[in-house]
């Protein structure tokens, strides 16, 4: 824009949104997994180093400010332009088809009934939080997922569960701060991040230091904040659209996090010479730019994976975590690298890639182990 500080894309989804224009906003899977590791990464001190995926970090303020938006701030992720064009299709059905009441459900009989399926300690030192993972049985009216939300967040102001270690000698006679609640029809939905709405609780008569980012809902009841889906029937749609069986996820991700483990395999062997003085550093270099761009390829095809069945959402993930971190250690060593790096940085990033991949790993075998056997 012409003040060079102000994004185009921000500027316009303001203009658009300004004129009562209905926004769907997309990313990239890969810059969305590059801006997870990005912020890791950045709390450990270490600098943005530019990739082909994301050149300029601030794309990453980008997407931020869409998500703090009070509107127009649902975010869909997408791997193939097939599925972008796909996703866009299924939202104009929607948009012509259905109402934000009419998206949220049906009223029934009796009062909303729902089960909190997943419950998290989220406390730190400033406060006892927690958010929570509500299903209902089927959809229902706004005003009844009110009350169940209320309920819940009422039950979860004296819930006494924390997880060991300092939180639970701090907090666990304590009322809970901040409750987050995300309220789902299914177990998919879980998985998925689709969910009909979320909500955020925090104590009126908390520290005033506590800092909570508002979500920037719809709507507030009862000092509860709202904020509704209205891509959730479209979302729902498309990924029963595109679910493939479970065998056909599995060997993809194999295949994927095999190959990626040999490339690890071979760059820690040649790093142990390069540490032993066996091989001068421009000679490890080399022999890690010989299969960048392999790594680099494999690392992308972790984010077309096309979703199966819940079970494997996990591996899936860890997947994409597992080719973040071997790519990782091979862009340390990129011609770009050795020309922009001193060699500290070089390693430093090398090492810290590994390091994340071994965490990694563990859970992989897990995941794997429970994917298999259960």
């Amino acid at each position: 824009m012409p003040d060079k500080k102000t994004s185009i894309t921000l500027a316009e989804i303001e203009t658009a949104l300004a004129n009562r224009r209905h926004v769907l906003a997309f990313v990239r899977q890969g810059v969305w997994d590059a801006m997870e590791v990005c912020k890791a990464y950045k709390k450990e001190g270490h600098p943005f180093v530019a990739t082909k995926l994301v050149e300029d970090e601030r794309v990453f303020d980008v997407i931020d400010a869409i998500r703090k938006r009070s509107t127009g701030n649902w975010l869909f992720q997408f791997n193939l332009s097939e599925d972008l064009l796909q996703t866009v299709l299924f939202q104009l059905e929607s948009l012509e088809t259905t109402k934000l009441d009419e998206l949220v459900g049906w009223s029934g009989d009796g009062k909303a009934k729902g089960d909190v399926v997943r419950l998290k300690d989220m406390s730190n030192s400033t406060a006892k939080r927690y958010s929570a993972f509500v299903l209902i049985e089927r959809p229902r009216r706004k005003e009844e997922i009110h009350e169940l939300v209320a309920a819940v967040t009422e039950q979860l102001q004296t819930e006494t569960y924390q997880r060991p270690g300092p939180m639970k000698e701090l907090w666990a006679k304590e009322r809970a701060h901040v409750i987050w609640t995300y309220v789902g029809i299914s177990v998919e939905d879980i998985s998925r991040g689709n969910w009909l709405c979320r909500s955020l609780w925090v104590d009126p008569n908390a520290d005033a230091a506590l800092t909570i980012h508002p979500l920037g809902g719809d709507e507030k009841v009862s000092e509860i904040e709202f904020i509704w889906n209205t891509d959730y029937a479209a979302s729902k749609k498309f990924a029963e659209a595109h679910q493939v069986s479970k065998g056909e996820v599995m060997e993809k991700v194999e295949k994927l996090a095999n190959a990626l483990l040999r490339f690890m395999e071979s760059a820690k062997a040649s790093f142990t010479k390069f540490d032993r003085s066996e091989i001068t550093e421009a000679e490890f270099a080399a022999k890690l730019q010989a299969h960048c761009e392999e790594v680099r390829q494999l690392y992308w095809n972790c984010s077309n994976i096309p979703p199966g069945p819940v079970d494997t959402d996990e591996v899936v993930d860890l997947c994409g975590l597992l080719g973040g971190s071997v790519d990782e250690m091979f862009d340390s060593y990129s011609i770009r690298s050795m020309k922009e790096k001193d060699a500290m940085s070089r390693r430093i990033r090398f090492e810290t890639g590994h390091s994340t991949l071994q965490k990694d790993l563990k859970r992989w075998e897990v995941a794997i182990n429970k994917v298999h056997h259960g």
